[in-house]
């Protein structure tokens, strides 16, 4: 979709997460694998968040899933925790990891 910059959001996520876990050397790769397959499966439905929002969400569902089942085996159960706290309030564009939890 444009717009949607897998790699440049990516980018923007790790430069969030990094930090805000404290992740090491070690799990910064898995991390990023894990972010980018994640964005790139979403990339093939962001379309229906406009045409079917309900099949969306569904989908959007499942994927997320996906996401903390390989960050689940990447981070301690802490930075699991820390990461489900960084969700933003609401869908936000201007905060980077909207595109992680919308």
């Amino acid at each position: 979709m444009a717009g949607f910059d897998v790699n440049s959001i990516a980018k923007g996520v790790m430069g969030s997460m990094t930090p805000a876990l404290g992740l090491s050397s070690a799990q910064t790769p898995g991390v990023t694998s894990a972010v980018t397959d994640f964005l790139t499966k979403k990339s093939d439905i962001i379309g229906l968040q406009k045409t079917d929002p309900t099949k969306y969400a569904s989908q959007f569902g499942s994927l997320f899933g996906g996401l903390k089942s390989k960050l689940g085996g990447v981070l301690t159960a802490a930075q699991m925790t820390k990461f489900l706290g960084m969700k933003p309030k609401a869908n936000d564009v201007a905060n980077v990891m909207s595109n992680l939890f919308y």
